[in-house]
């Protein structure tokens, strides 16, 4: 029976358990691992950072000269969003990041 592995809320190795299967590769020998996705290209992606899934369009709203909203999407400008950034700023000064 196959299991779903879901690559935005990635696992510990050693959390995978019989009957899964967990695609992981390493750039520093073995001390760090991260789980490889697979697009629907056949292409392969390590699955970390803020923006993990693949993307072709960026669109930024500004509040006066501050950055407030990114949004990343996929299809072009009126593709599907991948995720949205929301930066939140105290007197112009960059406070947070939020990814949803």
């Amino acid at each position: 029976m196959a299991v779903y592995h879901d690559l935005k809320h990635p696992r510990k190795i050693s959390e995978i358990t019989d009957g899964e299967v967990a695609i992981y590769g390493t750039s520093d020998g073995g001390t760090t691992w991260y789980p490889i996705k697979v697009d629907s290209s056949g292409q392969l992606s390590i699955v970390s950072g803020l923006i993990p899934e693949a993307y072709d369009y960026i669109s930024l709203t500004y509040t006066g000269s501050d950055l407030t909203t990114v949004v990343y999407r996929s299809g072009g400008s009126l593709g599907s969003i991948v995720a949205t950034l929301t930066l939140a700023y105290t007197l112009s000064v960059l406070d947070s990041v939020t990814r949803t």
